[in-house]
């Protein structure tokens, strides 16, 4: 994406991140080259560039120290696209990307305490508070996918792969979660299928017992963590977004009903607004802020 300097949009594209038999590196400094050449926007008349990804993130250095969705371990995203893309050139986790944009021009409000919580292939946060993105000792705030939801759990963590809440209430979860169980509701519409996140809501929509109980244990996953977030963190708003969250109000009323049953604390549950862009968006904005240290 490219914009001006208040948000407009001048040009984007939307592109499969890795191609079979592709390197995603290589594929996207491509990718990169021709949408800038196309945009008709001279190099020098950009002040800089923005790359969101998932996972872990060096935010110093622009090093991916883990992204399991990529199978990438320690790939510095600002080296590899030096002279490729306009400096400086900003790499963040896409979920703080999302939040930076989203409080840009989209959900985000004048709330200066905010979370933005990505539930797509995996799950991830974002944390504002006070106005600036807080990214923590070794910039990992946020990485509520690796929460453990079983407090009697001995299994021990990896950060190469998806974590405990993302096992269940990630999309992937979801999916997981209704392959698990599937042997206990023989009757399930979604047997015999291959099982995709957005059927196993159309199911429970359509009153089958195996949906509605994978997505009452989504909503209640998910309202626990954000019970956690609510209790440490006492934010005015979080933003609910990503690929799940998709599925629109209906998922965001059972979550606000579960945290408001389960938590006395009150924050105010949000859909985002920008959808997909949102990450774009805030890639968009991070030179800005970074120019003015804002």
């Amino acid at each position: 994406m490219l914009t001006d300097l208040a948000g407009s949009v001048i040009a984007h594209r939307k592109i499969a991140s890795h191609p079979d038999g592709a390197d995603i590196v290589e594929h996207l400094r491509r990718q990169a080259q021709m949408f800038l050449q196309e945009s008709g926007v001279p190099k020098d008349k950009i002040v800089g560039s923005g790359i969101g990804a998932p996972g872990l993130i060096n935010y110093e250095d622009g090093t991916v120290i883990a992204a399991p969705g990529l199978n990438w371990i320690n790939v510095n995203l600002r080296d590899a696209f030096h002279s490729y893309l306009p400096e400086p050139i900003i790499v963040d986790n896409d979920v703080n990307m999302a939040l930076i944009g989203e409080k840009w021009v989209g959900a985000g409000g004048d709330d200066e305490d905010v979370i933005f919580v990505a539930i797509g292939t995996g799950i991830g946060a974002a944390l504002m508070l006070g106005g600036q993105i807080h990214r923590g000792s070794a910039g990992y705030a946020g990485e509520v996918g690796y929460a453990p939801v079983d407090p009697f759990t001995d299994a021990k963590g990896d950060l190469t792969r998806f974590g405990p809440l993302e096992n269940v209430a990630s999309g992937t979860g979801i999916r997981l979660e209704a392959k698990a169980n599937m042997n206990l509701f023989p009757q399930s519409m979604l047997r015999g299928r291959e099982i995709r996140t957005e059927e196993v809501f159309e199911a429970a929509r359509h009153g089958d017992e195996l949906g509605q109980y994978v997505v009452d244990r989504t909503v209640k996953y998910l309202a626990f963590a954000l019970a956690h977030m609510v209790a440490l963190v006492n934010p005015a708003q979080i933003i609910l977004g990503g690929g799940v969250m998709r599925v629109g109000d209906t998922l965001l009323k059972q979550i606000d009903q579960r945290l408001k049953q389960i938590m006395p604390i009150q924050a105010r549950l949000t859909l985002a607004q920008l959808g997909e862009l949102a990450g774009a968006y805030g890639a968009a904005a991070s030179p800005i802020l970074e120019m003015y240290r804002i």
